[in-house]
């Protein structure tokens, strides 16, 4: 075999739905039949749609279902048993049609799968209108009232709810504003006459039939006690069971692998980083805001403020249980930072919040009146301290006061690169400070990059004292010079910049440890009256998070960053004492937030470099992280930031939880693993107010027999455990006696392996040869069953074809034989028949005009002697492409056989014109600006069954317009007999190379490529004979953990890769088809293994070692 690949698909099974008909196999059922396809729009999670049946001559009944994982339909279904039951509220006006696939096992494992189509029903009326609820609304959704407002559609495509202007709902307590679940581009909402009693009888705004997922923003604008929540509470008649975010067993605060569960989730999937994603501004007070996802990028995560304003406040606004992560800037942005007047909160309270991987400050509260209380919360920010938006905005948590009565405790501080607490008291004009204090108490600052953690500034009202009380601050790295080329590395925590002798300040109490010698000290023009006492130096106890990262208890946070080829990057950061510009260098270990698909992924990395960007499944420099949860993969780290029960800062009801007054046992969170396994350990604890913990018993109360040790102490190891579901359960006892409990549960998996593609031997074949044999029956799959074939032509080193020209023109552009002239304009529905081919013959080859053709333009760059690349008649004139796609139905072709279509297009004049021509899942672009030498082409496009193949072209995104001239049309008379089966032939070969490829996949919708060469009557060609490679070679790095790169000078002919090891048993072959190629080692047991290049016989032409560390 030649050019072997063996490459791991996942979600590949949108490949199967090209097939017609059924997939099956020996002795599999024949059909798979679903009692009912049709559901209402509109309708619950898990409404009934159908009862599944197979006709199988081997069984009559007990077959099992299942949906095939990847496809992109399938996720909004689920079966159980033989019933198919909906997992998402359909709307008809969006979707009218889904089409799922589904597999069909019999007893005796043989399967079928089919494709089913599942149409929605349109409802109209009342029933599909945003609005009011009536008695017979309320009557048909048991979560409605009468009264309540319902936004069942958005507008048009978009699916926007815009309300921001008009259609404002009249809302007051005790009804409540709801809205279906859906995917939503932009929410906005005129909240001005939705009004509330008190902060104890808000207007509830909630998801409704399932998750509301919104991409731009979701927008709020005035109105007085409400509440925007996704939580489920069915009491009250909010949210959805099926999304119960960080309410998880008996915990509120697990958030836990908890991404995409809750019932309202906001995500600006990284298109920019500008957008502010949930906002609230106006006169809006007294609101409440709860049991959100706020994610990938944008500006900020949560903004509340209305800036230029100050002629009310935002009161009484609680904020809590919201999971804010990977966000561009700022997790959440309170209060304005602009130039006065300004408006301002009282009584703030936000409390039990994950706002993590933030690019800024996790929390910036400003404009604070009093009553402020920030506690209970996790933050983690400065992820893009080495290139941010602007100087200094790398902190963490930023207080701008006006008034005292301000606390902050009981929260979890980490990876701040300027300081972990910026702090500020300004004076404001019509406000008399109260006297109260501004209090930093019982705070965990946690891996800090800075100079210092604090910073106490600003005017000062001369009056409001500062109480710094019990805090705890350990593992400062100081590297904040690599970004500041002037910063220095102080010995203290707490810096005072304030200058007002009138001002107290106390520090008592505050615990260090030995990256620090003192707790505070002034900075510049600082002046207060401090009282400091009890401040020491100690080790202190690392954090014990339930389960952040899947790392250990010491890890140091700091590794974690976001992606970034130079120092400040962004066009707003100065270069005045910066390194602005300079390459940022990664050492091996380093983590990486990157953007892949909309998504936050993390690569960790591999070998020191700078300046090479991360791929999305990971390259020789970056390794792609993934997390199991469950069985399910995720790209998201388990931010389970919960303290371990009875831990030291558990204890001290520091973070999320607080130390409970009763009794509490704690035997871990869920693990799942793939085989093999070596050991699995469960870490228990257990807290009691009054007495200590004196024994631990595990036993194993689920599950086949367990290998275990430890069963009478804390930590409980599960030795070689094969596949399967086991639970354990956790005695511990106090010294007094008491007893209590907790379960923990272990899945172990067995990973899907990959088919294993095998093409064949390469085929020589004599003179004169037009048909050879493909042979893939010797694939196989590991531990499952292959489902599907496809052969598909890659190559050919030379094959004559036969071509049609088309020239896309008017009467006045008339192009000469051998060109085929459109007859007149082109518009939708032009069909031009019967084209005759580049040697006068006419054919039965024709095409259609579908879509929003029309016209013709004469504009193209003309060359004026005719020596483009084309007569200057085609190129003179085109068809433009606008918006939409345009189609072109290609039919009259030989039904199976292969085609090569090129293309041309050709715009006088500059600007973007890249235009798009596909076919199927393949595509090309030319900027056909000024264009008059370039064309781009299609190759062993396998026309249809009945003799059809679809063209569809489009202007790119950024694109004025795109152009199509002239189409060529190659007929090749290759043809495969049965490319979707094991065995098949190719007909119509000449003498000349030609490179097929097979690709398998399996019931698991994984697959794999390979590829087998035909040599027709050119043995003896002395292209391909055996030559050593000129050329310089090497592999970096060696030795190599993880990847490597093979590096070659003047590569001019395709190889093959072979890694085996010294007995000669080969594990890695690879095609090397570019002059780089990085090849994954990262599985390999460490050791020596050789490394050789083969030509297309097979000789070795480069060999070298390779050592595995």
């Amino acid at each position: 075999m030649f050019f072997q690949k063996h490459i791991v698909r996942h979600s590949l099974c949108l490949l199967l739905l090209i097939f017609s008909g059924n997939i099956s196999f020996a002795q599999a059922p024949s059909d798979l039949l679903l009692s009912n396809n049709t559901i209402p729009e509109n309708e619950d999670l898990y409404t009934f749609i159908g009862v599944l049946s197979a006709v199988d001559s081997n069984q009559a009944s007990g077959h099992q279902f299942s949906l095939i994982k990847g496809e992109e339909d399938n996720s909004f279904f689920r079966i159980r048993g033989d019933s198919l039951f909906s997992f998402f509220s359909f709307n008809f006006e969006n979707e009218s049609s889904y089409t799922i696939r589904i597999k069909a096992n019999g007893t005796n494992n043989n399967i079928l799968i089919k494709s089913l189509s599942i149409i929605v029903i349109d409802v109209t009326g009342k029933y599909d209108l945003n609005g009011i609820a009536d008695a017979d609304i309320a009557n048909k959704y048991p979560q409605v009232n009468v009264g309540d407002y319902i936004y069942f559609n958005g507008v048009g495509s978009s699916r926007a709810i815009y309300a921001q202007n008009s259609g404002s709902p009249t809302i007051s307590y005790p009804n409540k504003i709801l809205i279906r679940g859906d995917s939503y581009q932009a929410i906005g909402i005129n909240c001005a006459q939705v009004n509330g009693n008190n902060s104890n009888e808000r207007v509830p705004i909630s998801n409704f039939l399932g998750q509301v997922y919104v991409l731009q923003y979701l927008f709020l604008d005035g109105g007085s006690f409400w509440r925007l929540t996704g939580a489920y509470e069915p009491g009250l008649g909010l949210g959805s069971r099926h999304y119960k975010g960080c309410h998880k067993n008996n915990s509120t605060v697990d958030f836990g692998f908890s991404n995409g569960t809750y019932g309202i989730w906001v995500s600006r999937e990284w298109i920019d980083e500008g957008t502010n994603l949930v906002k609230v501004s106006g006169t809006a007070t007294g609101f409440e805001i709860d049991h959100l996802e706020i994610s990938d990028g944008g500006f900020a995560g949560l903004m509340l403020k209305y800036d230029d304003m100050d002629i009310h406040s935002m009161d009484d606004v609680e904020v809590h249980h919201l999971y804010i992560h990977d966000i561009g800037s700022e997790g959440m942005y309170i209060g304005s930072t602009q130039v006065e007047p300004q408006h301002v909160f009282n009584n703030l309270h936000i409390h039990h919040c994950a706002v993590l991987r933030i690019g800024g400050e996790a929390i910036q509260v400003e404009q604070q009146n009093g009553g402020c209380l920030v506690e209970h919360n996790v933050l983690w920010g400065a992820f893009d301290w080495l290139s941010p938006f602007n100087r200094y905005q790398d902190n963490v948590f930023q207080l701008g006061a006006k008034n005292g009565d301000i606390t902050v405790r009981n929260n979890i501080v980490m990876g701040a690169a300027g300081n972990a607490f910026n702090a500020f008291n300004s004076p404001k004009a019509g406000i008399t400070p109260n006297g109260l204090p501004i209090t930093f108490e019982k705070n965990l600052i946690w891996c800090s990059r800075s100079n210092v953690s604090i910073y106490q500034g600003g005017a000062s009202d001369n009056i409001t004292p500062w109480i710094w009380k019990d805090n705890y601050a350990g593992k400062f790295f100081f590297d904040w010079d690599r970004v500041y080329n002037t910063a220095i590395n102080y010995p203290d925590i707490l810096f005072i910049g304030m200058n007002s002798p009138l001002i107290n300040v106390s520090a008592t109490g505050n615990r260090f440890d030995s990256t620090r010698t003192n707790f505070q000290t002034f900075s510049g023009i600082g002046n207060v009256q401090v009282a400091d006492s009890n401040n020491s130096q100690m080790a202190l106890e690392n954090p014990q998070f339930r389960c952040l990262l899947e790392d250990s208890d010491d890890f140091n946070y700091l590794k974690w960053t976001r992606w970034t080829a130079i120092i400040g990057e962004a066009t707003t950061f100065p270069a005045a004492t910066t390194n602005k510009g300079q390459a940022v260098t990664y050492t091996i270990g380093d983590v990486v937030q990157y953007p892949v698909n909309g998504r936050s992924r993390f690569y960790k990395c591999l070998q020191t470099h700078s300046l090479q960007e991360p791929e999305a499944e990971g390259n020789a420099y970056w390794q792609l992280l993934t997390w199991n949860n469950k069985g399910t993969l995720s790209y998201l780290p388990p931010d389970d930031v919960r303290m371990d029960i009875g831990s030291f800062y558990y204890t001290e009801n520091i973070g999320l939880e607080v130390a409970e007054n009763s009794f509490i046992v704690d035997a871990g969170s869920d693990q799942s693993q793939y085989v093999p396994v070596d050991t699995i350990i469960y870490e228990g604890n257990a807290h009691s107010p009054n007495s200590n913990i004196s024994s631990y018993q595990w036993t194993q109360v689920g599950g086949n027999s367990l290998t275990l040790s430890g069963q009478n102490t804390q930590y409980l190891s599960c030795i070689n455990p094969l596949p399967g579901t086991y639970t354990f359960l956790l005695t511990a006892t106090t010294v007094s006696g008491l007893t209590g409990t907790d379960t923990a549960m272990l899945f172990i998996l067995e990973e899907p392996q990959a088919p294993i593609a095998d093409a064949g031997s390469d085929l020589v074949l004599s003179t004169g040869t037009t048909t050879a044999t493909l042979d893939g029956s010797a694939s196989m799959d590991p531990n499952g069953q292959i489902i599907s074939y496809k052969w598909k032509l890659l190559d050919a080193d030379q094959h004559a074809v036969t071509k049609t020209f088309i020239n896309f023109t008017n009467s006045a552009h008339q192009a000469n034989s051998p060109w085929n002239n459109t007859p007149g304009p082109n518009h939708a529905g032009n069909i031009i028949s019967n084209l005759s081919d580049s040697l006068g013959n006419n054919t039965s080859v024709s095409i259609e005009l579908l879509g929003s053709w029309y016209g013709v333009l004469a504009t193209g760059r003309v060359t004026g002697n005719n020596t483009g690349v084309f007569p200057d008649a085609v190129i003179k004139a085109s068809s433009r492409i606008s918006t939409g796609i345009y189609q072109i139905r290609v039919f009259g072709l030989n039904p199976n056989e292969l085609y090569n279509f090129e293309f041309f297009g050709s715009k006088y004049g500059g600007g973007n014109r890249t235009t798009i021509y596909s076919v199927g899942d393949k595509s090309v672009s030319l900027d056909v600006a000024n264009n008059f030498t370039n064309t781009v082409e299609l190759k062993w496009i396998q026309a249809n069954s009945n003799g059809e193949i679809l063209i569809e072209i489009s202007k790119s995104t950024d694109a004025i317009d795109g152009y199509l001239n002239a189409l060529i049309i190659e007929k090749t008379n290759l043809m495969f007999g049965n490319s979707t089966a094991a065995t098949s032939t190719i007909t119509g070969l000449e003498n000349s190379t030609y490179l097929v490829e097979l690709e398998v996949i399996d019931n698991e919708c994984l697959s794999d490529l390979d590829t087998v060469s035909i040599l027709v009557g050119v043995t003896n060609n002395a292209a391909i004979q055996s030559r050593p490679i000129e050329a310089s070679i090497s592999i970096q790095p060696n030795p190599s953990s993880n990847w490597i790169t093979l590096s070659m000078d003047n590569y001019e002919t395709p190889l093959q890769c072979n890694i085996h090891t010294l007995d000669g048993k080969i594990i890695k072959t690879q095609p090397i088809l570019n002059p780089q190629t990085s090849l994954n080692i990262q599985h390999f047991p460490a050791g020596i293994y050789l490394v050789n290049l083969r030509d297309r016989q097979g000789n070795i032409t480069w060999s070298s070692k390779l050592i595995k560390q």
